[in-house]
């Protein structure tokens, strides 16, 4: 359902979410503050792993 309001609002990239304010987030209907920090939080965390892993992967095969 989360996933469904994001959309519907027009996110398309989980990079928006880690850099929206967390007022414009918590402006979506259904959000608030907590659901906001709580996303933004989730969103940082994922593209922080998937940037660590994307460089072992570099490092990996030698163009890092």
């Amino acid at each position: 359902m989360i996933a469904h309001l994001l959309v519907t609002e027009g996110f398309t990239k989980v990079e928006q979410i880690a850099d929206i304010s967390l007022d414009e987030l918590a402006e979506i209907e259904g959000f608030d503050a907590e659901v906001a920090g709580e996303l933004q939080e989730r969103a940082k965390t994922w593209l922080a792993e998937n940037a660590a892993k994307m460089e072992a992967k570099r490092k990996e095969f030698g163009r890092g």
